[in-house]
């Protein structure tokens, strides 16, 4: 089984706080200096930002990979470098994920390196290749393991979640389509599906379990990890688009959405078992709890478009664009259903 892919999440905030907080004792602790400490360089590179970033950006590189070599890998035996298709697996929302986390990481990249007066289209380039960077190194420990290896599959979707930042940033000089996450939270209902090992009578479990065996249970674990319970989004901001944008009373900051999602997947192949680690084998009735996957159709609000000149705002609003705003929402599945939800999260 391919392991989840939201370790990254971990490495983009990483990167993001240390890259911000290197230089924050440089600058004044008043709202004025936070101000000044927030807002880009447009004129020159400032030295000391640009040091800091490029300082934290390699410490927490190599001690991330390190840790993750050290944490994740090291409990699992090695092998020669090796490929592995795992194309079919998790309804491919594994995938969706590795787009949604590449782009961020380039696109949180570039921002952090025009902070420092990085000239946009070199801060541009450089936000892609640092996000590249990070996604490979992980496939390349992938690739390295038995328990896994490297995914061509993962590569292209990491390669189209750079090259969606990178494309937008030089066509454009901004991000009109961006893709957000969100998260309904695991229903308490799975503690009350009981399963019954079908080769061990005496051993059971529940859906809850099983779940929170895959996935965890904390809710920030649920949130970037729960394929069950998230959704990917690809978020495009209408007004962006319209001709005469600059006088057009068209709110500047809604969009329109489409998510893409899926139910029951306990396990990364098209299966309803799967066995513990005491050899006990459970298997899920695959008529209550069919796999199905699920298409999205919403409004959207882009928080990056609200018109402020607080540089505080504007470093909170690009935090909140990652994420998905609850809104009604048109779900169809391949169950062959038309659901409306009158908020969905």
């Amino acid at each position: 089984m391919k392991k989840n892919y939201s370790k990254t999440y971990f490495i983009l905030l990483f990167f993001l706080l240390c890259a911000k907080q290197n230089s924050v004792a440089q600058n004044g602790q008043t709202q004025n200096g936070l101000e000044r400490f927030l807002r880009p360089s447009i004129d020159s590179i400032i030295k000391p930002r640009l040091y800091g970033v490029t300082a934290a950006a390699t410490v927490g590189y190599v001690g991330l990979t390190f840790g993750f070599n050290e944490l994740w890998y090291k409990d699992y035996p090695r092998s020669n470098f090796h490929f592995f298709d795992d194309s079919q697996e998790w309804n491919q929302m594994d995938k969706v994920g590795h787009l949604c986390t590449a782009y961020y990481q380039s696109r949180i990249a570039g921002d952090v390196y025009q902070w420092t007066g990085i000239k946009h289209r070199k801060a541009a380039l450089l936000g892609a290749g640092t996000g590249m960077l990070l996604q490979t190194t992980l496939e390349m420990l992938d690739g390295f393991s038995a328990e896994w290896g490297f995914s061509p599959t993962d590569e292209l979707a990491n390669l189209g979640g750079c090259s969606l930042y990178l494309s937008q940033e030089l066509a454009w000089r901004e991000q009109r389509i961006s893709f957000k996450i969100s998260s309904h939270g695991r229903p308490s209902s799975l503690k009350d599906v009981k399963l019954t090992s079908v080769n061990n009578p005496l051993a059971t479990t529940t859906l809850e379990a099983r779940a929170a065996a895959l996935y965890g249970t904390a809710p920030q674990e649920i949130l970037i990890k729960d394929y069950n319970t998230m959704t990917m989004w690809t978020s495009v901001n209408i007004w962006s688009f319209l001709p005469n944008r600059e006088t057009s009373r068209f709110p500047t900051w809604l969009n329109v959405a489409v998510g893409y999602g899926a139910e029951n997947l306990y396990r990364g192949e098209n299966a309803y078992d799967w066995t513990d680690k005491q050899g006990n084998r459970f298997e899920l009735n695959s008529l209550e709890y069919p796999r199905y996957r699920q298409v999205f159709l919403a409004p959207d609000i882009d928080f990056t478009k609200i018109k402020t000149k607080s540089h505080l705002l504007k470093f909170v609003f690009k935090g909140l664009s990652v994420f998905k705003f609850p809104m009604p929402t048109l779900e169809y599945n391949t169950t062959g259903k038309f659901v409306f939800h009158p908020i969905y999260f």
